[in-house]
């Protein structure tokens, strides 16, 4: 298996090299109802409770963006959810009543979403003040985590694109930060 950069040495579930063609043995024998709600409960200590209504609210909010700015893009890249699906708490919808459809989705349109997020508000002398990093960071880990809620596999494009763009406004917002920084220097 390829090592990641960075050093970490972790490789994630995209990066493994996995056969799915493979049938999955007993893949239609069923748990015990208790057993499988003891899983569920461990699988749902992994995170808040609070975290994952922050997910779901982020996906909406990218959601909403499609609707009011891509009307085209939220016909084909969105979905209602069932009423299973609203009720499942794995699947975890909260308010939501639509989710992305996550194979295939087009990570221009979702950049585009945060290319006007990033902006967090104008200054006086009309200037830009940028959101934080990790405020942008979660909505890629939240499109990630509603992809596996889902079950879907994003495609390599998103991979790819999320890391180049978190990765060029981490440089972006340190380069404005210091730019900011020498300014009120002058200033004073």
């Amino acid at each position: 298996m390829p090592k990641r950069g960075g050093g970490s040495g972790r490789i994630l579930p995209h990066e493994r090299d996995v056969n799915d063609e493979a049938q999955i043995l007993g893949h239609n024998l069923e748990i015990d109802e208790e057993v499988a709600n003891d899983i569920i409960a461990t699988q749902q200590a992994s995170m808040t409770d609070k975290c994952r209504k922050e997910y779901r609210n982020r996906i909406k909010r990218v959601i909403n963006h499609f609707r009011t700015n891509s009307n085209e893009y939220y016909k084909i890249g969105t979905r209602v959810l069932s009423p299973e699906e609203k009720s499942d708490r794995v699947f975890f919808s909260h308010t939501n009543d639509r989710d992305l459809i996550y194979e295939g989705l087009n990570i221009k349109q979702v950049l585009a979403y945060l290319a006007i997020k990033k902006k967090k508000r104008k200054r006086s002398d009309g200037t830009c003040v940028l959101g934080s990093v990790s405020d942008i960071k979660k909505y890629g880990d939240a499109i990630k985590w509603g992809a596996l809620r889902a079950g879907q596999n994003l495609p390599t494009s998103y991979h790819q694109g999320m890391d180049t763009f978190i990765q060029a406004y981490k440089k972006e917002h340190k380069m404005l930060r210091r730019k900011d920084a020498l300014l009120s220097k002058r200033l004073i």
